[in-house]
């Protein structure tokens, strides 16, 4: 799965830049209008590039969690939490702790979710209506907090829009895949 990440300029696209503009001052030499045309054709394609990644929206569901996908293998095994099949590389842990004891389980902690993940920082401060569990920002900017009134195979993260005004819905707290869609009797703001 791709990673989520904000579209930058990386060092390739900045060094193209500085070509453009040391090109330019040799403009006037067919050499240098010929460097200085194709490094502007390369921006124009880099800024394309940016633009197309700026109008896809990410989506609630297993692509919140980047795996390593050339070191897995391609087979789908079932996640114990939600019971989705996902590629074994996207799951936190093929035993999660908080599934025991049996049949209730225990409220997972965060750093037994995909939260603990390097991709998503916190905690965010000034967070309410989390009944105690803090919030994480992820990835996609979006604000993730674990629901702490669910145990076992019950358990889930909550997740809203970026400002922490608008609940998406709820995912599964190890592999990140969607469970439910927004609440229909609405989330209390959480910034």
């Amino acid at each position: 799965m791709p990673e989520l990440t904000l579209p930058a300029l990386g060092v390739y696209e900045l060094c193209l830049l500085a070509a453009a503009g040391v090109t330019a001052l040799f403009y006037d030499s067919p050499a240098g209008k010929k460097a200085s045309e194709q490094a502007a054709r390369e921006v124009e394609r880099t800024f394309e590039k940016v633009k197309e990644s700026l109008r896809r929206k990410p989506r609630l569901g297993p692509d919140i969690i980047p795996g390593p996908e050339k070191d897995c293998p391609k087979e789908k095994k079932k996640c114990p939490v939600c019971g989705n099949l996902v590629v074994p590389g996207q799951m936190v842990s093929e035993n999660p702790a908080y599934l025991y004891p049996p049949p209730a389980g225990q409220t997972p902690i965060d750093k037994e979710t995909f939260l603990a993940l390097p991709q998503y920082t916190g905690p965010i401060k000034g967070t309410k209506n989390t009944y105690g569990a803090q919030a994480w920002r992820g990835p996609d900017d979006r604000l993730y907090y674990r629901d702490t009134k669910h145990t076992g195979n019950g358990a889930h993260i909550e997740v809203f829009d970026r400002r922490g005004k608008n609940h998406l819905g709820t995912v599964c707290p190890n592999c990140g895949a969607g469970r439910d869609g927004p609440d229909p009797r609405g989330k209390k703001p959480i910034l």
